[in-house]
């Protein structure tokens, strides 16, 4: 799931970054705050396992705190199992592409190949982070994918 959205948003001309980019030995908690706070936009992908998952739900706080935070589900999630204080944004579907270019560009995070150019920032940068997912292997949690638009 989170895979197949990061490489739609790769192909919209976004850069990604998630945890499974995080590099060995270090702290995963440093590197993904900086991520967080590095980021123009933060997507959360709630799942029945990311629901679950306090590493997730700080991750969309962090965001939602910020402003950043864009909601995704999947089909399988009904609506009312979304984390109480994260049920009032507007919520697209994970299948929902448009929904989720257009959730970026109403950030002002258009690319290229996405839309309509982005409006000039002085620090010339547009990022994205996109958390939740799917519980992987080689992680304790499920997948943070964390998109830096650029």
């Amino acid at each position: 799931m989170p895979e197949a959205l990061a490489n739609d948003l790769r192909a919209a001309g976004y850069s990604v970054w998630w945890d499974v980019d995080l590099v060995g030995g270090a702290a995963f908690r440093t590197q993904i705050i900086e991520k967080l706070n590095a980021a123009r936009a933060v997507i959360v992908i709630w799942t029945l396992a990311s629901v679950q998952s306090e590493f997730v739900l700080d991750e969309a706080d962090h965001a939602k705190q910020q402003d950043k935070l864009i909601p995704v589900r999947v089909p399988e999630l009904d609506p009312r199992g979304i984390p109480l204080g994260h049920r009032q944004a507007q919520t697209c579907l994970l299948s929902e592409r448009p929904r989720i270019l257009g959730a970026l560009q109403a950030m002002g995070l258009a690319t290229q190949v996405a839309a309509a150019p982005a409006p000039v920032r002085r620090d010339g940068g547009r990022r994205a982070v996109v958390a939740g997912g799917e519980r992987r292997k080689f992680t304790r949690r499920p997948s943070v994918l964390s998109p830096q638009v650029s």
